[in-house]
């Protein structure tokens, strides 16, 4: 089993979504980060469960309208960033 690392990019992400829907509601921005971070962590077991995209990275679109781009690595299932689905990618 790979460990699963957060870049700093994703855990960026991960409070700027938090803050965003904080302002609506607390309870819902903790359920919502609780579910992001889940997913996440749990993709060590089943690496392979978001549909290829481009450049070796996967996206995992469980939480919608999230999605979590990761990269399997020899050794690590790297988190690169989670994003809106409506939101253009950087890269």
């Amino acid at each position: 089993m790979r460990r699963v690392v957060w870049t700093e990019q994703a855990r960026e992400d991960l409070i700027a979504i938090q803050s965003y829907v904080q302002g609506f509601s607390l309870s819902a921005a903790i359920r919502l980060a609780v579910r992001l971070i889940d997913l996440a962590e749990s993709l060590d077991v089943f690496p392979d469960r978001g549909r290829p995209i481009r450049h070796g990275l996967r996206e995992a679109v469980s939480i919608r309208p999230y999605v979590i781009r990761y990269a399997i690595m020899p050794d690590e299932i790297r988190i690169i960033t989670i994003r809106h689905s409506a939101r253009r990618p950087k890269f």
